[in-house]
C-alpha cells in the first residue's frame, strides 16, 4: 500500500471518512433501492450481492426475522414546539430510558439481540432460555400465541437493592452484566415490528402498541417491562411531564404521534417521533467561565476552519486579584454552533 491507500484504510477502520458526503449519497448511486435494503439488513454484503445489477428491482423490502435493521429515531425539538409538530392533536409521551437501544428477534426458543448499529449481542443476553443474562428470565413472559416476533426496546441496568433503573453515570456496561452482579440487564419494550408472520412497520403506532401489550402475560421487575406511556395534548402537559422526569433523574421524554408508521433510519418531525431532554432547555442549563486553549481544523464543509475546540478552566492565581496563569483542560467540543457562529469565532481567534 502507498501512503494514500493507508490513509483511507485507517479512515475506514476508524469510521472517520470526513468526505462531506452522506452514506445515502453513495448508496443511491450504486442502486436506487440500495438505501432501503441497507436499512433492513445493515449488510453491505447483501446490498452488493442482491443489487449488483442496476436494473434489478426487489419486490418487497421489509424487516426480516433475525436480520438487524436500522431503527426509527426521534428528532430533537424545543419543548414549546411539540404541540405544533403534533398538529395540536393528542400524542403519546414516553419515558426516555437511560440505556442502550436493542432489537429482540424471537422464534420459538431461538433468540437474537442486536444493537442500534446491527452488532450481534446474543452471546451476552442468551440465544435460548437456557443461557445468557436475560433470555432465561423473560422467555416464560411471552403469551402462548407468540411464536415469532421482533421487538424494539431499550436495555437498561436494574438495581435490585434500590429497585430502580441505574443511570449511565454509574459507569457500567449493560452487555457485560451477568447473574450475581450488582445490576441486572432489564429489557424495556416500546414497539414491535413483527408478530408471528405479520410485519407491522406499515401499521399505525397505536395498533402496534395494542399488539405489543398482548404479547406478554406479565412484566417481571428488574428483567422486563413495557415502556411507561401517557396520552397528552398540550404544551403545558409536556412541560409538567418533563419537570417530573427531571425530578426523578430520568433522561428525558419521547413524544410520538399515535398514527405514525415505523420508518426505518428516519429522524424528522414529519415522521412523528420527538425527543426532549433537560439539556435541550436553555433556561435550566448552567453557565461556565471557560477558555479556548486549542483548536482543531475541520474537514469537508469545515475545511480550513477551526471546527473543534479544546476548553480549559483557570486555576486560582497564587496571589488573589492577579490574572490566572495556569489552565486545566476539561473537554473538547465540536457542535452546538451554527456555521455563522463558527466563522465569527475563527475571525475573532485570528
Amino acid at each position: 500500500m502507498n501512503e494514500l491507500e493507508v490513509k483511507w484504510l485507517l479512515r475506514i477502520l476508524l469510521k472517520q471518512m470526513k468526505i462531506g458526503m452522506k452514506e445515502t449519497s453513495v448508496l443511491s448511486v450504486f442502486h436506487p433501492e440500495a438505501g432501503q435494503l441497507y436499512d433492513v439488513t445493515t449488510s453491505l454484503s447483501k446490498v452488493c450481492t442482491q443489487l449488483r445489477d442496476p436494473s434489478t428491482r426487489l419486490d418487497v423490502i421489509q424487516v426480516q426475522l433475525f436480520n438487524p435493521f436500522r431503527p426509527m429515531l426521534a428528532n430533537r425539538v424545543p419543548v414549546d414546539k411539540v404541540a405544533e409538530v403534533m398538529k395540536n392533536e393528542p400524542f403519546y409521551v414516553e419515558t426516555k430510558y437511560d440505556g442502550e437501544r436493542v432489537q429482540l428477534h424471537k422464534e420459538g426458543e431461538r433468540y437474537k439481540y442486536f444493537s442500534r448499529n446491527g452488532n450481534d449481542l446474543t452471546l451476552s443476553y442468551g440465544a435460548s432460555p437456557r443461557e445468557g443474562s436475560l433470555t432465561p428470565h423473560i422467555h416464560a413472559l411471552f403469551a402462548p400465541h407468540v411464536h415469532k416476533c421482533i421487538i424494539d426496546a431499550e436495555m437498561v441496568g436494574w438495581n435490585p437493592d434500590a429497585r430502580c433503573i441505574a443511570t449511565k453515570g454509574e459507569h457500567f456496561d449493560v452487555k457485560s452484566l451477568k447473574d450475581g452482579d450488582d445490576l441486572n440487564p432489564c429489557l424495556v419494550a416500546f414497539d414491535c415490528l413483527q408478530v408471528n408472520d405479520d410485519v407491522l412497520s406499515a401499521h399505525q403506532l397505536k395498533d402496534r402498541l395494542e399488539l405489543l401489550e398482548k404479547m406478554f402475560v406479565s412484566e417481571r421487575e428488574g428483567r422486563f417491562m413495557l415502556a411507561n406511556r401517557v396520552i397528552k395534548s398540550t404544551t403545558q402537559e409536556v412541560v409538567d411531564c418533563l419537570n417530573a422526569a427531571i425530578e426523578k433523574r430520568e433522561e428525558g421524554l419521547v413524544v410520538k404521534r399515535p398514527n405514525s408508521t415505523y420508518r426505518l433510519n428516519t429522524r424528522s418531525n414529519e415522521a412523528g417521533w420527538l425527543k426532549l431532554k433537560p439539556d435541550y432547555i436553555d433556561a435550566i442549563n448552567d453557565d461556565f467561565d471557560i477558555a479556548i486553549v486549542g483548536g482543531y481544523y475541520g474537514d469537508g464543509a469545515r475545511a480550513g476552519l477551526l471546527s473543534h475546540f479544546l476548553l480549559a478552566v483557570a486555576e486560582p492565581p497564587v496571589i488573589a486579584g492577579e490574572a490566572p496563569t495556569r489552565f486545566t483542560t476539561v473537554c473538547k467540543v465540536g457542535s452546538g454552533y451554527s456555521m455563522k457562529e463558527l466563522y465569527d469565532l475563527n475571525v475573532h481567534l485570528n
